[in-house]
This record gives structure tokens, C-alpha cells and sequence, in this order.
């Protein structure tokens, strides 16, 4: 699924295995970022929750919540 982070950056989180991996993106680009590890036993529904959580201080009037993009 990718993710619209307030706006801020894009990033594309997949199940792989039983680990969810975390790509940033930018144009053309897909790059695997270590920095956030999500719990496994997440659904997807809480993997966005969990990173709301993470990076709501990036959030803004205009950029509130994290969106999915696809």
C-alpha cells in the first residue's frame, strides 16, 4: 500500500514474509528505509495507525492524517 505521510514524503508498506518493509519513494526512485520497524502482527489498518502515531508531529492544517494513495 503506499502512503501519503502528511503530505510530507511517500512511502509504499509491504508484507513480505511475515515483515512488513517500508520503501520511501520519490520520482522514479524506491529506496528500503531500516528507520521504522512495524510489529508483524499488524493489519494494515494498524500499520497506519501506528504510524500516525509515529510521525503525527509532521502533521498540518492542510495535512491531518496519513492518506492511502493506492
Amino acid at each position: 500500500m503506499k502512503l501519503s505521510i502528511f503530505g510530507k514524503k511517500t512511502i509504499e508498506v509491504i508484507k513480505e514474509e511475515s515483515n512488513w518493509i517500508i520503501y520511501e519513494l520519490s520520482e522514479g526512485k524506491r529506496a528500503r528505509s531500516n528507520d521504522v520497524v512495524i510489529p508483524s502482527e499488524y493489519a494494515e489498518d494498524e500499520v497506519i495507525t501506528f504510524l500516525g502515531d509515529l510521525f503525527h508531529e509532521a502533521a498540518t492544517p492542510e495535512f491531518p492524517d496519513i492518506r492511502r494513495i493506492k
